[in-house]
C-alpha cells in the first residue's frame, strides 16, 4: 500500500485523539476520515467515519492478506464505514458497537477460494471454480451484538447472487 498524500490534522486534546478531517490518497484512491478516540474511557470510546473511492483491492490484499491476493481481485468503487462504540474486545464490541458498512465493487474475480473448490468438485460443477462478477454491493449494519446484512448482491454475465441475513 502506497500513501501518496496526507492532508488534515490530528489533535490530541486531553485524553482524546481527534481527526476532524483527514484526507489521504492511497494507491491513487481518495480516502476521507473523521473520528475521535477517547483514551480516557475504559476500553476506549470511538466515533469514526470513513469514505474510500476507486481502490484496487490487489495492493491492499498484498499488504494485509497476502494469502488472498491471487484468489480475490476487485476494484472497490466505493466504501463507506461508520463505527461508534466503546471497547475493542469481542464482549465489548457485542455490547457497544454500532456501525454501518457499504461497499460497491467492480470486476470481482474469485478463484481458488477454499470451500468453493471443494464444493465444485463434490457437486461436479467446474464452472464455479472461478467466478467473475461485473458488480457487487454489500450493505451491513452492526448493533446490539448482531450484524445484519440487508443486501449482498453480485452480478456477472452468467451468475447473479442475492442474499441477506444476520449473524
Amino acid at each position: 500500500v502506497n500513501i501518496e498524500t496526507c492532508k488534515g490534522s490530528v489533535l490530541i486534546q486531553d485524553k482524546a485523539v481527534v481527526a476532524d478531517s483527514l484526507d489521504l490518497i492511497i494507491d491513487g484512491a481518495p480516502l476521507h476520515l473523521t473520528g475521535k478516540i477517547d483514551l480516557g474511557v475504559e476500553g476506549y470510546a470511538y466515533n469514526t467515519d470513513l469514505t474510500l473511492e476507486n481502490l484496487s483491492l490487489t495492493p491492499f490484499l498484498a499488504t494485509f492478506a497476502p494469502q488472498l491476493r491471487q484468489q480475490i481481485q476487485a476494484q472497490i468503487r466505493l466504501l463507506k464505514a461508520t463505527a461508534n462504540g466503546r471497547g475493542i474486545t469481542m464482549p465489548s464490541l457485542k455490547k457497544n458497537l454500532v456501525g454501518n458498512l457499504e461497499v460497491e465493487l467492480d470486476s470481482l474475480h474469485l478463484q481458488g477460494i477454499e470451500g468453493l473448490q471443494e464444493f465444485a468438485t463434490k457437486w461436479q460443477i467446474p464452472e464455479i471454480r472461478e467466478l467473475h462478477f461485473r458488480t457487487g454491493h454489500l450493505q451491513a449494519k452492526a448493533a446490539a451484538g448482531l450484524v445484519k446484512i440487508p443486501d449482498l448482491s453480485l452480478a456477472g454475465d452468467d451468475l447473479r447472487i442475492n442474499a441477506s441475513g444476520q449473524m
